[in-house]
């Protein structure tokens, strides 16, 4: 998802192209992508198609297609469904900050310990079929709109439409300039050879080539609630939160929904269920209004003792910019 060009979007996910090994595609009438999430790109793919320098609405959505199975599927199977609620689980290294993790340096050196600290309580920056990350293409984005494939394939259309134009060369060689900053298709040689194999399999005889799975939608399983402040003495006025629950995902999640509680210098740990919003506030300093982006750990889902809260500055990478606190009822669902 790291700022350089090549990380542009996405870091949390190496964990798939290590991995998945590097064996033939699928054949192409096995590929299959969620239902409504493919109506989505095929609609920004004609929007951006023309950016591209490309005619065809078809080759843009297998171009931008092709990034998903590697990213949060399988970098061999198109038959398995990307899910749009997936998360990015390999972001051990803390080179740019600790605060993927409860508390901070305090919860990262518990989890490497081994200690059971509120593990779950956990920010993943990677998420969804394209794994859009705070360090790069999912800065100041929702956890909503990186699920949501409407919005998250409009973001990718413009990224890789002018990744292609701006790419001279032959058509192969653009499409793997469109990619640059999706590390599924372009960690090493073997990988883009990957992508490309993918792209051919799914785009033949200037046709696009993928099943629809009509159990997934363009949110994935992602809920929309209702949602209220509470204090002993005060409850707020209600506003729309989103409710992630691995366990009503859709799509496939065999890896990414795998080994909950994560492993020391492997796999993070996948968040419990949490309520997640944005909020904005007017900054004097530099005159101007800013984002936050609140994730809120009830106890009644996590099972810990204490509910917890995450605050993502959204102008910042989240490696460095949530902050953490605990809460026995600050958010109530109506």
């Amino acid at each position: 998802m790291r700022m350089k060009r090549l990380t542009l979007s996405l870091i949390g996910f190496l964990f798939l192209i290590i991995s998945v090994p590097i064996s033939p595609v699928q054949k192409a009438e096995a590929a299959k992508f969620g239902s409504t999430p493919l109506d989505d790109v095929l609609y920004w793919a004609g929007q951006y198609k023309s950016t591209a320098g490309l005619t065809s609405t078809e080759e843009f959505a297998a171009i931008m297609l092709t990034v998903t199975w590697p990213e949060i599927a399988s970098a061999s199977n198109t038959d398995l469904t990307p899910s749009p609620m997936g998360q990015g689980r390999s972001d051990n290294k803390i080179g740019n900050g600790y605060q993927l993790w409860v508390d901070g340096k305090t919860g990262y050196d518990k989890f490497i310990a081994g200690q059971n600290y509120y593990r779950r309580v956990h920010w993943t920056a990677g998420v969804g079929v394209f794994q859009f990350d705070s360090a790069g293409l999912g800065k100041g984005l929702s956890f909503k709109q990186v699920v949501n494939t409407y919005d998250a394939a409009k973001i990718a259309a413009k990224t890789m439409a002018d990744q292609y134009k701006g790419k001279s060369g032959t058509a192969a060689e653009k499409r793997a300039a469109a990619w640059t900053g999706w590390y599924g298709c372009v960690l090493t040689a073997a990988t883009l050879q990957k992508c490309q194999d993918i792209f051919s399999s799914i785009y033949q005889n200037s046709k696009l080539v993928v099943t629809k799975d009509t159990s997934v939608d363009s949110m994935g399983g992602l809920a929309s609630r209702t949602c209220a402040h509470q204090t002993s003495s005060y409850t707020s006025p209600s506003f729309t939160c989103y409710k992630f629950n691995d366990s009503v995902a859709t799509g496939y999640k065999g890896y990414w929904a795998s080994n909950v509680e994560g492993t020391p210098n492997g796999m993070t740990p996948l968040p419990a269920p949490f309520y997640s919003y944005t909020s904005s506030y007017y900054d004097s300093s530099t005159g101007t209004t800013k984002y936050r982006e609140h994730r809120h750990f009830l106890k009644s889902d996590s099972g810990y003792t204490m509910s917890r809260e995450g605050i993502w500055e959204m102008n910042q990478n989240a490696r460095s910019g949530v902050t953490w606190s605990q809460t026995e009822s600050a958010l109530i669902q109506q």
